[in-house]
C-alpha cells in the first residue's frame, strides 16, 4: 500500500452517496483507467489511513492488491475511496462493494509466498467509468510473461503523484514475477502491462519491492487463477440484481 497516516480521513463510506461527478480522464490521457485509492482503517483512537492504486477493468470494476483492502498496519479497513486523473484529481468513484483473496496473516510475514500469491482483490464502483476500456484482460493467455519482456507500470507514488516507468522482466516464479522499473510507496495495486497492437494487456498487479525472494519490483501475475476469481466475482455481482 505504501503511505499510511495516523489521522482521521474525510472519505466516502462504502455504499454511500459520493460527491458530484467530475470529468474523468479520457482514454488517451495520463492516468486513464488508473485509480488512486484512499483507505481508512480502524486502528488507533482516530483511525488511520493509507493510499494505494487500482486499475479499472470493464468500466465498473477495479483490480488491486488485497492488502489495500485489508492491512495489518491500518487495522480493519472500513472505507475505500477511488478516484482518477493526474495527481489523483478528476472523477471520484464511490466504492459499492469489494472482494479480497488474501489469506489471513496468522503470524505470517508479508513476504510469505502464500500471502503474496493470494494478494489480490477487486472493487465494484457505483457507476461505470466512461471513456472505453483502457486495460484489457488476456483470457486466452496469449501474452506470456517471460524473462526479458518489456513491461510498463503506472501508479500513484507517494499516494498522489502519477508515476510511469518501463523496464524488463528479470525473473518469473509461479504466480509472481520481478521486473526492473522505478516504483515507490503508494503504487501497490498498480497495473503492470505490455503493449500489443495498440492495446494495454494487463499482465501483473504491483505488490512491492524486494519480497518473495526477488530483488527489485515484484508483481502478482494476472493468470488464469486470478482472472477466474475475477470473472466469478463479477458474475456474482450481476446475480444480485
Amino acid at each position: 500500500m505504501g503511505l499510511k497516516f495516523g489521522s482521521l480521513l474525510l472519505a466516502l463510506v462504502a455504499g454511500c452517496s459520493g460527491p458530484a461527478a467530475r470529468q474523468s480522464p479520457g482514454e488517451g490521457e495520463p492516468g486513464a483507467g488508473i485509480g488512486l485509492l484512499t483507505i481508512q482503517g480502524d486502528r488507533g483512537i482516530f483511525g488511520s489511513f493509507g493510499r494505494g492504486t487500482g486499475v479499472v477493468i470493464d468500466g465498473q470494476f477495479m483490480i488491486t492488491v488485497a492488502h489495500n483492502l485489508r492491512d495489518e498496519e491500518l487495522g480493519r479497513v472500513t472505507e475505500v475511496e477511488a478516484g482518477g486523473g493526474v495527481n489523483g484529481k478528476g472523477r471520484a468513484w464511490t466504492v459499492s462493494s469489494a472482494y479480497l483473496m488474501r489469506q489471513s496473516e496468522g503470524g505470517r510475514k508479508k513476504s510469505d509466498p502464500l500471502l503474496l500469491e493470494n494478494d489480490f482483490g477487486f472493487i465494484e464502483l457505483e457507476e461505470s467509468v466512461t471513456g472505453g476500456p483502457v486495460f484489457n484482460l488476456d483470457r486466452m493467455m496469449a501474452v506470456a510473461v517471460a524473462k526479458g519482456a518489456v513491461v510498463h507500470v503506472a501508479g500513484y507514488a507517494g499516494g498522489k503523484e502519477l508515476l510511469s516507468s518501463t523496464g524488463r522482466v528479470t525473473g518469473v516464479r509461479g504466480s509472481l514475477f520481478s521486473y526492473e522499473a522505478k516504483t515507490r510507496k503508494g503504487m501497490s495495486g498498480s497495473p503492470v502491462w505490455v503493449e500489443r497492437n495498440g492495446r494495454r494487456v494487463l499482465v501483473g498487479i504491483h505488490l512491492g519491492s524486494d519480497i518473495g525472494g526477488f530483488e527489485g519490483a515484484v508483481a502478482r501475475r494476472v493468470d488464469r487463477g486470478l482472472i477466474g476469481e475475477y470473472d466469478r466475482w463479477v458474475a456474482s455481482r450481476a446475480g444480485r440484481e
